[in-house]
């Protein structure tokens, strides 16, 4: 590698004769950018929600969404950034603006902005009606499968009650995953 650093800094303008001998370099407050820091921070942490946020959607990197930012720091969001999301947040366009009118859109709410992507962007809803049923069809199974082993008395009777009661917490749990499958597939249809 000090090879390849000292070839580079020989074909870059410089003083001395080697990398290898010059001074270290110093520190300059000229140098430190605590402004522009905090911006780009902001753009990094709005990039880490909007990943996120589609990681818990099962949202593939290939299938880009056009992204609305809703924000009053157009110093910080503009169209200097918008390169940073189509790369990093898989935007196929950002939108930049004071607020956002549809109502079929995932909001991801940041300390500088909340953000905007229409479902039909990230989401192939005839697949996932699909992936929901199926969902559902497997939880409706493990749910009959524990009511019929909690309804047969010898196991009631024989089994520790610690094991009981885990079937039955099981039992609450998939009930519960059952509505929540039931209100997606609303909402989809």
């Amino acid at each position: 590698m000090p090879f390849i650093t000292e070839e580079i800094w020989q074909s870059l303008p410089h003083d001395g004769e080697s990398i290898m001998i010059a001074d270290y370099p110093a520190y300059t407050d000229s140098l430190a950018f605590a402004e522009e820091e905090k911006k780009m921070e902001a753009v990094i942490a709005t990039i880490r929600a909007i990943r996120v946020r589609r990681n818990e959607m099962n949202v593939p990197p290939s299938r880009r969404a056009m992204l609305y930012i809703v924000s009053d720091a157009d110093d910080i969001f503009n169209t200097s950034v918008t390169a940073h999301f189509e790369k990093l947040a898989y935007a196929s366009g950002v939108s930049y603006g004071k607020g956002y009118e549809g109502d079929d859109a995932v909001q991801i709410v940041t300390e500088k902005a909340p953000v905007y992507i229409p479902l039909a962007d990230m989401i192939d809803f005839e697949k996932e009606l699909a992936r929901l049923k199926n969902e559902k069809t497997k939880t409706e199974g493990e749910i009959t499968r524990l009511e019929k082993k909690l309804s047969n008395e010898g196991f009631v009777a024989k089994a520790p009650a610690a094991v009981v009661e885990g079937e039955k917490a099981k039992l609450a749990a998939y009930r519960e995953t059952l509505v929540k499958i039931n209100e997606a597939i609303e909402k989809i249809k």
